[in-house]
């Protein structure tokens, strides 16, 4: 209830002004804090400048890639995803910038997930400290409490008519569940291309400030496997319900402590559960370049798999 109402409360809150943005999105281009290449400085003034200006359906992968990356007429994003990855990055940079150098400004610009379409809002402040009734009645601000009236309790359903419903539910469920099951592995063998891995998100340390540089690890190993058509990379939701089940698992961990991450991962057949590869290693963070050093953690990861995925295949 108490998400609820601040969520209302925040829903109140004016928009930003076009001057606004601009004048915000200036600050950003010119800030070396915010660490991202150029090509996404361009991304970031094209999908801020077209969402302005009214123009967000025509904020498509295509047009990015022309317009910021330099890409020619011929580009496809079915098989090119540069601009997939690269907003991946441009999220996560904005997300690291409004945590450290930029949690003072007075705005945010964020990009959300599964869109291109910028969305512009005033910082959230703090909410106001909550008193317990009890609190209040002590500085005298509430009147002594009221006597509690009695409720009647609604009366209960008979128990075999909620047993006799119970079992009507688990034979339904008895006789549709293999047929359900049997046509979704099939559906998902058949567009599966050469060896499958499940890419498991990085865990990270209790209490870890910086966590968000594990999701940023999972990011950029999705990203360099997915173009190769020699591997299947299959996110968590393909797994849930055990319609498709993976030959390798790669899975993680990455916790920074003070100027230091250290970072573990491992590679298992899904069949037998063996061990094929593991490694660990010790980075410094160094710089607000957190994106380089992320991309660099994956790239050895990647790079350390590969041998493994190519005699699988």
């Amino acid at each position: 209830m108490a998400r609820s109402s601040q969520h209302s409360a925040t829903s109140r809150l004016p928009q930003p002004t076009a001057a606004e943005v601009r004048a915000h999105l200036e600050t950003l281009l010119h800030n070396e804090a915010l660490a991202i290449s150029d090509r996404n400085r361009r991304f970031l003034a094209y999908i801020v400048e077209e969402t302005l200006a009214g123009r967000g359906d025509r904020i498509k992968a295509y047009n990015v890639a022309l317009t910021a990356f330099d890409r020619t007429d011929d580009f496809d994003p079915q098989t090119d995803p540069i601009v997939r990855i690269e907003a991946s990055r441009l999220r996560r940079a904005l997300e690291h910038y409004y945590l450290t150098a930029g949690k003072a400004d007075a705005m945010r610009i964020e990009i959300p997930k599964g869109s291109y379409v910028a969305s512009f809002s005033y910082a959230e402040l703090e909410p106001a400290p909550s008193f317990d009734g009890e609190s209040l009645r002590m500085a005298g601000a509430l009147p002594a409490p009221i006597a509690r009236r009695r409720i009647l309790s609604m009366r209960k359903p008979p128990i075999w008519w909620i047993a006799s419903l119970a079992a009507l539910l688990l034979l339904m469920l008895g006789w549709l569940l293999p047929v359900m099951v049997d046509g979704a592995v099939g559906r998902a063998k058949l567009a599966l291309n050469g060896p499958s891995i499940l890419i498991q998100p990085f865990e990270t340390g209790a209490g870890d400030a910086q966590a968000f540089v594990a999701r940023g690890i999972t990011a950029e190993l999705i990203g360099r496997l997915s173009p190769h058509d020699a591997v299947s990379v299959l996110g968590q939701g393909a797994t849930g319900l055990g319609t498709v089940k993976p030959d390798f698992v790669l899975s993680g961990s990455a916790t920074t402590i003070g100027g230091k991450i250290y970072i573990s991962a491992a590679l298992a057949e899904s069949e037998t559960g063996r061990y094929l590869w593991s490694w660990n290693a010790e980075r410094t963070l160094t710089g607000p370049d957190l994106i380089a050093v992320e991309a660099a953690i994956a790239g050895e990861i990647a790079d350390g798999i590969k041998p493994a995925l190519q005699a699988a295949d």
